[in-house]
């Protein structure tokens, strides 16, 4: 995306989207590992007879804390790109490149 492009060589707003992606990466990173232990603990429970019962609610209180975390993670993505779509209409060259 041109704007995005635009936006993040500047000086004045390459921190702040860079705190944006920050946020957003570790939502997505904390999202994907409580998936991950969803299934594994999923597993464990379909598999062992020890604690069953256990480790399914265990899994789903992963489960829905990867679902927290992947709307929290869109929310951020949201706001990245509100913010450099603002910070372009700003800063916007005087003459726009042509396709």
């Amino acid at each position: 995306m041109y704007c995005d492009a635009h936006t993040r060589q500047r000086k004045e707003t390459a921190p702040i989207l860079a705190i944006f992606l920050n946020i957003s990466g570790f939502a997505r990173n904390t999202c994907l590992a409580a998936v991950l232990a969803a299934a594994l603990l999923g597993i464990g429970a379909l598999t062992d007879d020890a604690d069953r019962g256990t480790k399914a609610l265990l899994a789903l209180a992963a489960l829905a804390a990867a679902i927290g975390l992947l709307y929290r993670y869109l929310k951020f993505f949201r706001l990245y790109a509100r913010e450099a779509f603002l910070f372009y209409a700003i800063q916007a060259p005087a003459n726009p490149p042509e396709d």
